[in-house]
């Protein structure tokens, strides 16, 4: 009975262990880097879109991540129009995150993807030419490259008539 009873505990534990492999841990303060500039002036790098926030690329220049096994928090200076710091805390577990923006409250929802973490954000905006109120739907998706970088590829979509481009961005870490 013991055997049985130790050989499932080390099944559970092994499986637990597999499950988790996966999930890849994104914390740390990154810095943003260009790669490779060239690209980024032609518009294919990791250039576009910086200082655009939670609406946009990335997460400022220098964000911040904290990680644990049901959130990620990133900290970041806001850019633009709006310099001031910026805190969302996203839950891991695939339910309805919600963090204070600037037209109001965004919603966020993060899934895995193997070893990806895709986050999609809707956030309010009122629109400053026409003062129309719309959505923003931005989804990213986190990855680390085989050198450890932090990538993230951002596509962001009811910015008017504007077709919704992904926006790579890299950070180093440090």
């Amino acid at each position: 009975m013991r055997r049985a009873a130790s050989i499932a505990m080390a099944a559970l534990i092994a499986t637990a262990g597999l499950m988790a492999q996966g999930k890849t841990n994104f914390a740390g303060k990154w810095t943003q880097f260009d790669p490779d500039p060239a690209a980024a002036a032609a518009g294919g790098g990791g250039g576009g879109g910086r200082g655009r926030g939670m609406m946009g690329g990335g997460w400022g220049t220098s964000p911040s991540i904290t990680q644990d096994a049901t959130t990620l928090t990133v900290e970041y200076a806001g850019g633009g129009q709006n310099p001031t710091p910026q805190k969302f805390v996203i839950k891991l577990d695939g339910t309805e995150s919600k963090n204070a923006a600037r037209g109001g409250e965004s919603t966020s929802k993060a899934t895995w993807e193997g070893s990806k973490l895709v986050i999609t954000t809707t956030t309010p905006f009122n629109n400053p030419q026409s003062g129309e109120a719309m959505k923003i739907e931005t989804k990213r998706e986190l990855s680390l490259d085989a050198s450890g970088n932090l990538v993230i590829v951002s596509t962001t979509s009811g910015m008017g008539n504007a077709a919704p481009t992904p926006v790579t961005m890299k950070y180093k870490k440090g």
